[in-house]
């Protein structure tokens, strides 16, 4: 657990920067540029020869470009900004596929792609990562998770959602250290998301624990954290994922990108 002490190397605010950024012919989506993919590929410490994506947007796809099933998971979501946010994760996932990676999948977990959305201030964000190239088998899970850096979660909610455990490291960073506790948050549900076979599980069913030393310094323009092994029980007794998370500012909004991978020894 974390001590009260023990500082996560991170600023109280990020510090943005444009040049985090690359185009992309799938407009409206940006891209992660290749030395930021290249700097949180070897945070996660798994030097297998992928080449890891990431694309962000805002731009929620129209309804008439979904498929059947999507129709029909759409209008499972009565919120309309969930349902503005999850449009804009159809948005990332059919460029993904007209850019000749691969059909979308119809069931989660996937192995080499993950996504996530979100909102803030009345605006969505979805973000998708995946990875191309030479993969090795040893990678057989890939897990994302993005948070608004001011996003509040409720007592309710980490109590529903964090061990004991990990409640007690949450409290231990205060509530000064929003984003570290965001890290946190975002780390084991990508995590999760990362874990085969993860259904029928809950984010409660594994605990996440954090290691006694510090991080690495943050160093501009984005703030990267390192990552640490971690162990998910009862899922697995070993312990073969790596998690770590970026800063970042997007659509005039920071945020809280955290990836994971799962790759048994």
């Amino acid at each position: 657990m974390i001590g009260p002490s023990l500082k996560l190397g991170l600023p109280k605010h990020c510090m943005p920067s444009a040049a985090c950024w690359q185009p992309l012919a799938q407009a409206p989506l940006v891209a992660f540029n290749p030395q930021l993919n290249q700097q949180l590929s070897h945070a996660l410490g798994y030097p297998l020869g992928y080449s890891l994506q990431v694309w962000v947007t805002q731009h929620p796809c129209a309804p008439n470009q979904l498929s059947a099933p999507e129709q029909e998971r759409a209008a499972t979501l009565s919120h309309p900004m969930a349902l503005r946010a999850w449009h804009c994760g159809r948005t990332l996932l059919s460029a993904h596929e007209a850019a000749g990676f691969g059909a979308t999948p119809t069931t989660w977990p996937q192995p080499h792609l993950s996504l996530s959305h979100t909102t803030k201030g009345g605006e969505p964000l979805a973000v998708l990562a995946f990875v191309e190239g030479s993969i090795s088998p040893l990678l057989q899970g890939l897990g994302v998770d993005v948070e608004a850096q001011e996003r509040p979660l409720s007592q309710r909610t980490l109590h529903r959602m964090l061990t004991p455990s990990e409640q007690a490291d949450w409290a231990a960073l205060g509530p000064t250290n929003n984003l570290q506790r965001l890290a946190l948050w975002g780390q084991k549900e990508a995590l999760f998301k990362a874990t085969p076979h993860n259904q029928g599980l809950t984010l409660k069913a594994s605990t996440l624990r954090l290691p006694h030393a510090p991080l690495l310094t943050p160093t501009a323009p984005l703030t990267v954290f390192e990552a640490w092994p971690t162990h998910l029980a009862p899922l697995t007794k070993l312990a073969p994922y790596q998690a770590t998370s970026v800063c970042f500012s997007y659509g005039g909004q920071a945020w809280v990108l955290s990836l994971a991978t799962f790759c048994p020894k």
